[in-house]
């Protein structure tokens, strides 16, 4: 009766194991929070293309 009773106790630590694991991961990789600093929009410094030969004609 011993061995069910610590294999149930095995099988319910992996389980637990395994559902930190996924809560951790899906933490990790969830989007991006849209009120932070990195979602907000560069803006533009100068001109991107500036010509350095003007052709004339």
């Amino acid at each position: 009766m011993a061995r069910t009773s610590e294999r149930l106790a095995f099988v319910f630590a992996l389980v637990l194991a395994m559902a930190v694991t996924v809560v951790a991961i899906k933490a990790w990789a969830g989007p991006p929070d849209p009120e932070g600093d990195s979602a907000a929009p560069i803006p533009p410094r100068e001109t991107i293309y500036r010509p350095q030969h003007w052709n004339l004609y």
